[in-house]
């Protein structure tokens, strides 16, 4: 197999008509200059130069050869080019996995992302926590946004915090524990309490409840994760519900319901960005910076 750095010196041999020019134009010893030439024409069973003590010359073998070495290095060159437009098109696609409830924060960080760098195309890959972690650790995903347990770490994997959210409870209009001041989880024990089905992400979601069902209360999965869904199984079964705030709110009204940040000891969710260790490519890191962001703007 031909050898393109013999081409290179082959070809600057021609240019130069000095073993010694070419060596400091290449920046070798002369004497691998004159060792590379040798092989090459072994290889092609032809001597390329004519050389004596004054001057080195092209053979006529050599002025024959000399096209098709500048044609081999231009297009080992066109394929170090196509090569690297493949990799910078491949680059400004970032694959974000996620789950399809839970947009919101998400939508909000990619919205700032995009207005501020419009070049990369980004593209959503739903599916549930094993499926995206999975993926992520197999190359398929740049990042996971994801839910997690308050100290819950991915030892492999690179994890970005971006928001905690506390847990509040709405309260029906007409129920026993509307109206009041406050609420606590010990206030909840026996009641019935609507919350997402957890079915993307079911590890999270058992760890966070334990305590509620710890404290007695009975939950009662609603048949879709989105928020409004929730509120409206809620709804027609006259039972409080789950939400949840990146702050905790006082006790208000909305929606004709008494909303209340949960006391004593209630669940909190923290929301953040897996990646893989090591993994510094310029967009990625943007977008996880991006994310963080949303953090400081929660604050």
């Amino acid at each position: 197999m031909l050898d393109l750095r013999q081409m290179l010196i082959f070809m600057t041999i021609a240019d130069k008509r000095s073993f010694t020019r070419t060596a400091e134009a290449l920046g070798m010893a002369q004497s691998a200059v004159s060792q590379h030439l040798r092989r090459l024409e072994d290889q092609l069973g032809l001597t390329l130069l004519d050389r004596n003590s004054r001057s080195v010359a092209l053979s006529t073998a050599g002025e024959a050869m000399l096209p098709h070495a500048l044609a081999l290095l231009a297009s080992e060159k066109a394929m170090m080019a196509a090569a690297r437009a493949i990799l910078a098109k491949s680059e400004a696609v970032v694959r974000i996995g996620a789950y399809s409830f839970a947009a919101e924060q998400r939508m909000d960080a990619i919205d700032a992302f995009q207005k501020r760098y419009p070049e990369p195309q980004l593209e959503i890959i739903y599916g549930t926590r094993t499926e995206l972690m999975a993926k992520l650790r197999e190359g398929e995903l740049d990042v996971f946004f994801s839910l997690s347990a308050p100290g819950v770490v991915e030892a492999d994997l690179d994890m970005t915090h971006v928001v905690r959210r506390y847990c509040h409870v709405a309260v029906p209009a007409g129920h026993r524990l509307a109206g009041r001041e406050r609420l606590s989880i010990d206030d909840l024990a026996g009641e019935s309490l609507a919350i997402s089905p957890g079915n993307q992400d079911s590890p999270v979601v058992s760890q966070v409840y334990a305590g509620l069902r710890a404290h007695g209360v009975q939950l009662v999965l609603a048949p879709e994760a989105d928020r409004r869904a929730i509120a409206r199984f809620a709804h027609s079964r006259g039972l409080p519900h789950l939400m949840w705030e990146t702050q905790e709110r006082p006790g208000h009204n909305a929606d004709d319901e008494d909303v209340y940040p949960l006391m004593g000891e209630a669940p909190v969710i923290d929301t953040v960005v897996y990646s893989r260790p090591g993994d510094r490519r310029r967009w990625v890191r943007l977008l996880i910076a991006a994310f963080a962001s949303r953090k400081r703007a929660a604050a």
